[in-house]
């Protein structure tokens, strides 16, 4: 075996002394450069957009966004302490017919906040000018903008609505036809995501639609542009198929006209026990 006088060894460990001293003090520069590096570019993927002319919660001339965008960069050698810090903030941009405002506000995330999705779902709301005609997604520099597609919520009345969650690949016309006759039993209007069926599912629900039982409502795959899908499928990044974006939605849309909203699976059926009809039963579980 091969001896090492202790010369030798003395220069060995003094060498490695020496690097993990000299490290100590280029990783701090090492990591100072990578915090100072740009978080990745903001993108946001818009699945609704409200415009309230009127809204008790929301104030007047108010928007509300619901939008998978995704999460800043952390790197791998600490999540906490070198974590980039970025305030969770959007630009917009309103216009009527006689002026213009911009408005930084903050989101809020909808689900838990974790990191195995890269595409979490946020809301965000913001008062905007009376009369607004367009509105605006700036980006981080306030140039680059990007139009905001946005409608007004309907005003028909209804006592209690059920949102249906996204649909995929339905093909089981059992569940489709139990729960349209009991939510119409009972009063209820249903809210329909949909996403994909079988045609003759498709098919029937559409005859459901035009008898007046529901409104079918096609919920879009996210696609972010310049990303190429074999790249990232930007829908795998979503939390299931986008439910909580799709409940948020339902909830925007109905909140002002409807006395109870529901979120609710196409197999999870609510049935009354307490009356016929689904008001009153809305009333008792709104204050328990």
């Amino acid at each position: 075996m091969w001896k090492i006088s202790w010369k030798i060894r003395t220069i060995i460990l003094c060498s490695i002394f020496a690097i993990f001293q000299l490290s100590g003090y280029i990783e701090p520069t090492y990591r100072d450069h990578l915090i100072k590096q740009d978080v990745r570019d903001f993108k946001a993927f818009i699945t609704s957009s409200y415009y309230y002319p009127k809204s008790q919660s929301l104030g007047d001339n108010a928007l509300a966004l619901v939008m998978n965008i995704n999460q800043k960069r952390k790197y791998w050698f600490d999540d906490k302490l070198y974590e980039i810090e970025k305030k969770p903030l959007v630009t917009i941009r309103a216009i009527n017919s006689t002026s213009s405002k911009i408005i930084t506000t903050p989101y809020e995330r909808v689900t838990m906040d974790h990191n195995a999705c890269l595409l979490p779902t946020v809301f965000v709301t913001v008062q905007l000018l009376p009369n607004t005609i367009s509105v605006e997604l700036l980006g981080d520099d306030d140039q680059t903008s990007v139009a905001i597609p946005f409608s007004i919520p309907p005003t028909t009345k209804y006592d209690v609505v059920v949102c249906i969650s996204p649909i995929f690949v339905a093909e089981n016309w059992q569940n489709f036809l139990f729960a349209m006759h009991i939510y119409k039993k009972f009063g209820g209007f249903v809210n329909l995501y949909y996403i994909s069926s079988i045609d003759s599912i498709f098919d029937l629900i559409r005859i459901y639609e035009d008898a007046g039982y529901l409104t079918v409502q096609p919920w879009v795959t996210i696609k972010m542009i310049g990303v190429d899908k074999n790249e990232l499928d930007a829908f795998q990044q979503v939390e299931f198929r986008n439910q909580a974006a799709a409940q948020t939605d339902c909830i925007l849309k109905y909140k002002e006209t409807a006395k109870f909203v529901t979120c609710l699976d196409l197999d999870d059926i609510l049935i009354p026990k307490l009356d016929q009809h689904s008001l009153k039963n809305s009333k008792f579980f709104s204050k328990t």
